[in-house]
């Protein structure tokens, strides 16, 4: 029979009561969606008074209708929400002790979409035309992968991909030029920068996040941390490599952890993610942050590793 990660008793009761908090986190939020807000944005949000102030900006066709401000906003919101499936994953592997490899990949994702969402509606950004930059940057981004991914997937596709094509090609040739001077944008070999904004990776993601929320980075040496558990690296897979026994069936590969260190920092580094993510994308709607930071103030009192 294949081995299965064992737990301790109190670490079964660590993981148990994380995974109670993933619920309760994710029950609050749809509540407060759900049955409230709607992500519908407060006349006085940041959201609006970066509308406005785009409303005021001009480019080579005239004046901007201030529409990236609300774009930032929902893909925000939609991020917000994947990182809800993903946070849902991490929960029913808490529950079931499969926590040495599984957790990596889901909490990467959490976090990475974290570092997005606070490049995207940055608080400390003071020039909403480089706001702009970045909702558009995302779209040129998104349907470039998109054209990618469809050319291996769709080639006897031909009009499915001739209009993936053309979407890519009208956010480069049409859609950015209208907007922005052609002194914002750079072209390098095909690859396009708008007012020299970059979509941020894991590492770069991170640092946003913790500029963000104006606390101490240890978020950066996380990046290296959940790459390593992700790919594995050798050493990351070595390292919960159980201590071979007696028997035949011990000297083979059997995973595991003694005192669930380190896959306390995985869990918790993307429910951590998750909580600033749902308060900064609240905080940029304009909406009252209060219920959200009694739901995530509550991860202070679960157990934790000795």
């Amino acid at each position: 029979m294949r081995p299965k990660t064992e737990a301790s008793y109190r670490a079964a009761e660590m993981l148990d009561a994380w995974a109670d908090h993933v619920d309760s986190l994710l029950d609050t939020q749809w509540d407060l969606m759900g049955g409230g807000h709607q992500w519908v944005p407060h006349p006085e949000s940041t959201l609006e008074f970066v509308r406005a102030r785009l409303r005021r900006k001009y480019g080579p066709l005239g004046s901007w209708d201030g529409s990236e401000a609300e774009s930032a906003g929902r893909l925000a919101t939609l991020m917000l929400a994947v990182s809800g499936q993903h946070l849902e994953g991490i929960s029913v592997l808490l529950r079931s002790r499969h926590v040495v490899f599984p957790l990596a990949p889901l909490a990467r994702s959490i976090v990475e979409s974290a570092g997005r969402t606070f490049w995207l509606i940055d608080p400390r950004l003071t020039e909403s035309r480089d706001l702009a930059a970045r909702v558009w940057m995302m779209r040129l981004d998104n349907a470039t992968r998109q054209v990618t991914t469809a050319k291996g997937w769709m080639g006897g596709n031909e009009n499915t991909l001739e209009g993936l094509v053309e979407t890519k090609k009208r956010i480069r040739q049409v859609e950015i030029p209208k907007r922005f001077y052609p002194s914002e944008v750079e072209n390098d070999d095909g690859v396009i920068t708008i007012r020299g904004q970059h979509i941020p990776g894991l590492s770069g993601g991170l640092k946003h996040v913790a500029a963000g929320m104006g606390v101490e980075d240890w978020y950066t040496p996380m990046y290296a941390f959940l790459s390593d558990a992700t790919h594995p690296t050798p050493y990351a897979a070595l390292e919960t490599l159980q201590p071979a026994g007696n028997s035949r069936e011990d000297l083979l590969h059997k995973f595991g952890s003694a005192d669930m260190r380190r896959e306390y920092m995985i869990y918790q580094a993307a429910i951590h993610a998750y909580q600033q993510s749902w308060w900064v994308t609240t905080s940029y709607f304009g909406l009252d942050t209060a219920p959200v930071v009694r739901a995530c103030d509550k991860v202070n009192l679960l157990p934790r590793p000795e």
